[in-house]
């Protein structure tokens, strides 16, 4: 939770002070300390200490995934999200929700209309996963970009969920 606060807060300099404290105590090798320091790193901007704390986990799970791909997505590196995305594949990894919800964040804010489409369409047929208001709205977003105004339009109208305010912004 506090690791979120800095997060949220972008309180970088708070977030290595606690980061330091777990390393000191041993705690910094739980997953799920370091599923929280890849998130806060990257929504700081810090994607390179996100990355080493990545490369230093013994074992990653959908969460540990799911935070990088976003991270790089959140940060501009869309293609390297996907890279990752198709690396967790081949290490045996399940995407969940969250997982294309930063796939295809990365394919929208990277121009990746035909990837963020093939993921889209990937979602339920390869992987069961029905697509929630997230998914819509960043592939909506992506249409937008695009300039694909009409098929963004069509898609909402589509939706199989109801469509929330944030559709339309």
């Amino acid at each position: 939770m506090l690791f979120q606060a800095c997060a949220n807060l972008n309180a970088l300099a708070f977030g290595e002070r606690v980061h330091r404290y777990c390393e000191e105590r041993g705690f910094d090798k739980a997953m799920n300390i370091c599923n929280a320091l890849i998130t806060m790193f990257s929504r700081c901007g810090c994607l390179e200490k996100a990355f080493e704390v990545f490369k230093g986990m013994t074992e990653k799970d959908v969460v540990s995934w799911t935070a990088m791909i976003s991270g790089l997505a959140s940060n501009g590196y869309g293609r390297d999200a996907i890279e990752a995305f198709r690396e967790m594949q081949s290490a045996g990894v399940s995407p969940d929700d969250q997982t294309f919800t930063g796939v295809l964040s990365a394919c929208s804010h990277s121009g990746l209309l035909d990837e963020g489409r093939m993921f889209f369409n990937s979602m339920s047929k390869e992987f069961g996963i029905s697509p929630n208001i997230h998914h819509y709205g960043c592939v909506v977003d992506l249409m937008g970009r695009a300039g694909m105004v009409d098929e963004a339009y069509n898609l909402i109208n589509s939706m199989k969920v109801k469509p929330d305010a944030t559709i339309w912004r």
